[in-house]
């Protein structure tokens, strides 16, 4: 409680008062006195064994050896104590000796020279806000490509709702034939080729012809061309991503959804729309190229079904 705090621009160095210095002194004499004291008793003793007992005599010597023990650690804590006072008024006397030496070069510098130390720290200064920005910038990509999941996954809810209501109100109502029995005379059984169904051939078809409108209007640009990278999702989850040049038309983009619906689902709905989550906006496949309808790179999509 006795201290006195000095502070310096690297650091605080605590000093002892002069009452801190005169406890620790008055307590050494004490222990010093102390084992003055059990030392003349113990010699007393050795010279007349008769006048003392042998418990006595391990008192006295366990007295002695606590005191020594107390003594040596309060001498050597002052040792410590006055090393590090040492040691800090030497650090504050260098600290202020180079900061003198700054102060007396900063006074010789000439107009110059001070206007280009400012200039350098004024770099520093806008280095700093340049990684500030860069940070923030990543914290809002993190946060629109987290509303943009959340935004997809709320609309494949809502779409795979939506077909369900659809299949169920255009299920037909099942009627039961009635059984007719026909004899069927036992012939020899001649293997019959399996032909594809008229179904799965159209659907090969449409497939085909679709890869050559894709592969005849939608030439992918080459990574040493200026192109736009979509990335599109389908209500199966499946994520697709592709280059198109700028002048790509919206209708035209309908051509490649239109593929990867037929590859996915075989089929493809008789209306549906580019949805992107964040911000909120809606697109319609018509003439618009994508330079006009605002639509870079980056930007993400979900092909949403109309209610319809």
């Amino acid at each position: 409680p006795n201290t006195t705090t000095t502070t310096t621009a690297s650091s605080s160095v605590v000093i002892p008062t002069d009452e801190e210095e005169l406890d620790r002194a008055e307590a050494e004499d004490l222990l010093e006195g102390q084992r003055v004291s059990i030392m003349e008793r113990l010699d007393y003793f050795q010279r007349h064994p008769r006048s003392a007992s042998s418990t006595e005599f391990e008192y006295l010597f366990k007295q002695k050896f606590d005191i020594e023990s107390r003594l040596e650690s309060l001498r050597s804590s002052n040792v410590e104590r006055i090393s590090r006072q040492q040691s800090s008024v030497r650090a504050a006397a260098q600290e202020r000796q180079q900061r003198a030496l700054v102060e007396e070069e900063i006074r010789y510098l000439d107009e110059d020279e001070k206007r280009a130390l400012l200039a350098l720290a004024m770099v520093k200064l806008e280095h700093k806000e340049q990684a500030q920005q860069r940070q923030e910038q990543i914290i809002n990509s993190r946060a629109l490509r987290q509303e943009q999941d959340r935004a997809y996954a709320e609309a494949i809810q809502k779409d795979t709702q939506l077909q369900q209501q659809q299949q169920i109100s255009s299920v037909p109502v099942p009627t039961v034939p009635t059984r007719v029995t026909v004899p069927v005379p036992v012939t020899a059984s001649v293997p019959v080729p399996v032909q594809p169904t008229q179904s799965a051939q159209s659907i090969e078809e449409r497939i085909e012809e679709l890869e050559r409108r894709v592969e005849r209007q939608l030439k992918e640009p080459s990574e040493k061309e200026e192109g736009v990278e979509l990335v599109f999702r389908l209500p199966t989850g499946k994520r697709l991503k592709r280059r198109f040049t700028r002048e790509t038309r919206l209708e035209q983009l309908k051509l490649f959804i239109d593929l990867e619906l037929m590859r996915e689902e075989k089929k493809v709905p008789a209306s549906y729309e580019l949805v992107c989550p964040y911000p909120k906006r809606s697109y319609q496949l018509n003439h618009l190229s994508l330079v006009e309808a605002d639509i870079s790179s980056g930007c993400s999509f979900y092909v949403s079904f109309s209610s319809s």
